[in-house]
C-alpha cells in the first residue's frame, strides 16, 4: 500500500491512538515502532503521521529491521538503548515475539487496540503482573 504522507494518517482508528495516548498519559511510558507501519518513513515522517492522526506521545525511534522476528528485533533495540531495563510491553497481533512473549499485550488485527489492552498494559507497566 502507498499512501502519501498527508493522508496516511487516515489509516488509523481515532480510538485506538487515543487508547495509546491514554496508556502513554498515565504510564509516562514512550513508544518504539516496531510495527510494519516504520517501513518507507523516516522518523520524522512517522511523528508527523502520528500526530495528525492525535498521537501525543513520544517516539524514540524504531526497532532494526533484521528479518527476523519482530521479538529479536525488539530486544536488540532493548539492548542498545535501554540501560534501567525499564519495564515495558509490546503491543500487537501477532505472536512473533520469541522470548519476549511475556510482555506482549495481544491485540487482533480486526479490533485493534481496545479498552481491555489498555487496562492491562497499564497493569504491566505498573509492574503488576
Amino acid at each position: 500500500m502507498d499512501y502519501d504522507l498527508h493522508t496516511a494518517h487516515m489509516q488509523m482508528d481515532p480510538k485506538a491512538v487515543s487508547r495509546l495516548n491514554t496508556i502513554l498519559r498515565v504510564t509516562e511510558a514512550k513508544v518504539v515502532i516496531s510495527s510494519s507501519w516504520r517501513h518507507g518513513w523516516a522518523l520524522e515522517e512517522m511523528q508527523l503521521i502520528l500526530k495528525n492522526a492525535g498521537f501525543v506521545g513520544e517516539i524514540l525511534g524504531y526497532t532494526p529491521q533484521y528479518g527476523h522476528n519482530r521479538g529479536h528485533e525488539i530486544e536488540q533495540w532493548i539492548e542498545a538503548h535501554d540501560e534501567g531495563h525499564d519495564p515495558f510491553v509490546i503491543l500487537d497481533d501477532d505472536s512473533d515475539m520469541g522470548p519476549l512473549m511475556k510482555y506482549l499485550v495481544k491485540t487482533q488485527f480486526a479490533h485493534g487496540l481496545l479498552d481491555e489492552h489498555v487496562e492491562e498494559a497499564i497493569r504491566r507497566l505498573r509492574g503488576g503482573s
